[in-house]
């Protein structure tokens, strides 16, 4: 209960690198201070999208959405 959720998107992704339970390294901002906590996925969801117009599409990207748990207590500022 000490942390929170956050959902990263990867674009052009390929999502079968991507486990639950897999450690994450996660840098971001906080009160204009980079921060880095290491996290656990705990899930992801991919969508496939078209690259070009026309039918039926012929290339498409992928883009994830990981979800990623990050405890407060590993912050490293």
């Amino acid at each position: 209960s000490k942390g929170f959720m956050m959902r990263i998107s990867w674009e052009n992704s390929k999502e079968t690198l991507i486990y639950p339970g897999m450690p994450v390294k996660v840098l971001y901002l906080k009160r204009n201070k980079s921060v880095s906590v290491v996290g656990c996925v705990t899930g992801c969801e991919s969508v496939y999208y078209p690259m070009e117009q026309g039918f039926p599409a012929m290339k498409f990207a992928v883009m994830t959405y990981i979800e990623v748990f990050v405890s407060d207590e590993n912050e490293q500022g």
